[in-house]
């Protein structure tokens, strides 16, 4: 059952007698969006974050790992080096692509760009290493969709530009000093 709110009101469905609703735009109702994929960013960037570090500390510890003898020809005797490499190469820069995006720093697309590219670089160097298996060709598909989505973010002109300041300069927004105020 629907209430009667009297005329004039927010809601009303009686006339509006109120110049206050007259102030008010009519027409389509605009939405403003945030930067582009920007939740993708944080929840894809983040997952992988999250299983390279568990990924890379599971091959420090050596637990679940491959047989020592793939990294012989390597020059390795243990999987400690490719777990620290795991990390760094994927779970550090993923990381920080998925804070940049929850934070909306405008260096965003480019963080998640570099970070898809590290991972395809990693996905890649493991293939004569370890040979082709189910698991990269699963971990290529959040590299190629957030690499491709950060350059249609970049391209979509959503995420701002990155300003700089030089020494003494002022962020947008500082308050004014009081003696440069009014002449």
């Amino acid at each position: 059952m629907r209430q009667h709110r009297p005329p004039g009101t927010p809601w009303s469905t009686g006339p509006a007698a109120s110049s206050a609703d007259d102030a008010v735009p009519r027409g389509p109702r605009v939405v403003e969006r945030g930067p582009e994929h920007r939740r993708t960013f944080v929840v894809v960037d983040g997952l992988v974050a999250l299983t390279a570090a568990g990924g890379a500390a599971a091959l420090v510890a050596g637990v679940g790992t491959p047989d020592v003898a793939l990294l012989a020809p390597l020059g390795l005797h243990s999987w400690v080096l490719p777990g620290l490499w795991l990390a760094a190469s994927v779970a550090v820069p993923s990381g920080a692509a998925a804070v940049l995006a929850a934070r909306r720093d405008p260096r965003t697309p480019a963080a998640v760009f570099v970070a898809a590219g590290l991972l395809v670089v990693e996905l890649v160097v493991q293939v004569p290493v370890v040979g082709p298996s189910v698991l990269q060709a699963v971990m290529a598909v959040p590299a190629s969709v957030t690499g491709l989505l950060a350059l249609r973010a970049r391209a979509g002109g959503t995420w701002g530009r990155v300003r700089r300041f030089s020494r003494g300069s002022r962020a947008p927004g500082a308050a004014t000093p009081p003696r440069a105020r009014g002449a």
